[in-house]
């Protein structure tokens, strides 16, 4: 079968796709990935690219970032993320439909809703995927953002629909929820796993590997696509705390571009650009990182305890939900991080480790027992082949 992927947002919300997209290739399928024009090609491997719609620079999605970050309420914070985006949904729009016309069925993020369109146009099965359930933390969003939707749904011809973030929406054939149903107790029928991408082998610098072997095992702290107003403020609150804690760190510089802007080079610290998740939580004790989907995913298999810094949207939930199991040992949300705040949770960290570290692999442990994407991509294959049987027996009627 000839599958299309959509998704938009940041390297957490793209790669669980590119996941399921190499699944489905070694199950014998033809995927083609639909992306916005930007530099996020290169993180797709070997899977066909088609760019659609106009072009959005990753800078654009920092600043649009920042000024989400800026809104301490979710539900602003998703209006501003829309209110950003809805000049680029007419173009996605029609070149997702050009690109329907050769597919068998279109898997899309809940919120790609030109990718909804596009299926209500055609009558091409719709497979949506979540990297969160929704309803636990922005069920408020929807009054906020449907008027924005609704207002690019009718200018391309389409009515307005009362909840454009139902469980299903656009699609009534399956929705998958990408999390782990053991640590969220979802029914595993619809959540199978988190979507982890195949690992590959990495050879650290030897720089790199020199400064891990030159001691105990660093702190890593790792803050994704966040883009705090303040980076070098931010450098030094960490640089600070982990210092004062008698530690080592590798900061990875990340989208804020840390250590980048303070001439700071402390001894205990080193910065570094971007490292396979899987590679660098293994060499550490101890993550610090800001609770994105993806990130805490990893953190979450690779059985080592977490400090969370959330900073907006789902990131509360994954917080909270790694709290409630006892993997994480502290939150601390980036309005409230100080150098104090996290000294005194690292040094909570180091005394009760062993605590922490047992529910951190009783995680993991869980984790690596479920379906993840290979069961995702065997319920989408199971689903659009039933829909084509049903469609072919009400045609031979």
């Amino acid at each position: 079968m000839r599958f299309l992927l959509h998704s938009i947002g940041t390297m957490g919300d793209v790669w669980p796709f590119v996941a399921l997209g190499h699944t489905l290739e070694r199950l014998g399928h033809s995927v083609i990935f639909a992306l916005n024009r930007n530099e996020q090609f290169e993180y797709v491997g070997s899977l066909t690219v088609a760019p659609i719609g106009p072009l959005v620079k990753r800078q654009f999605f920092k600043q649009t970032l920042t000024e989400m970050n800026r809104e301490e309420d979710i539900d602003a914070q998703w209006e501003r993320f829309y209110r950003a985006m809805e000049f680029a949904v007419p173009g996605m729009y029609y070149d997702l439909t050009a690109l329907s016309e050769t597919i068998d069925a279109i898997i899309c993020s809940r919120f790609c809703f030109a990718a909804h369109m596009v299926h209500e146009k055609t009558g091409i099965p719709l497979i949506n995927i979540s990297l969160v359930e929704l309803e636990e933390w922005a069920s408020g969003s929807k009054a906020g953002c449907a008027e924005i939707v609704n207002r690019c749904r009718e200018s391309l011809g389409f009515t307005g629909m009362h909840d454009p973030f139902s469980n299903n929406p656009g699609s009534e054939l399956l929705s998958i929820v990408a999390v782990s149903p053991g640590l969220t107790h979802l029914d595993p029928r619809r959540a199978p796993g988190f979507f982890y991408l195949p690992s590959k082998p990495f050879v650290p610098s030897q720089e790199l590997e020199e400064f891990i072997s030159d001691g105990e095992k660093p702190i890593v702290v790792t803050l994704g696509s966040m883009t705090p107003d303040d980076p070098g403020g931010l450098t030094a609150i960490l640089v600070d705390a982990i210092g004062r804690c008698g530690r080592r760190a590798l900061i990875q510089r990340g989208w804020g571009r840390l250590g980048m802007t303070t001439g700071l080079t402390p001894s205990h610290v080193k910065f570094i650009g971007p490292v396979p998740h899987e590679w660098l939580f293994a060499q550490t004790e101890l993550v610090i990182h800001h609770s994105g989907a993806g990130t805490t995913a990893a953190c979450l298999r690779s059985g080592v305890p977490s400090i969370q810094v959330p900073f907006l949207l789902d990131q509360h939930y994954w917080a909270r939900l790694c709290m409630e199991f006892g993997s994480a040992v502290a939150t601390i949300p980036m309005k409230d991080l100080s150098s104090d705040a996290l000294a005194r949770e690292i040094t909570t960290a180091l005394q009760h480790y062993d605590d922490y570290l047992d529910r951190a692999r009783c995680a993991a442990a869980i984790i690596c027992g479920e379906a993840g994407v290979a069961g995702a991509a065997s319920m989408i294959v199971t689903a659009v082949e039933q829909s084509r049987l049903l469609v072919s027996n009400r045609r031979s009627l």
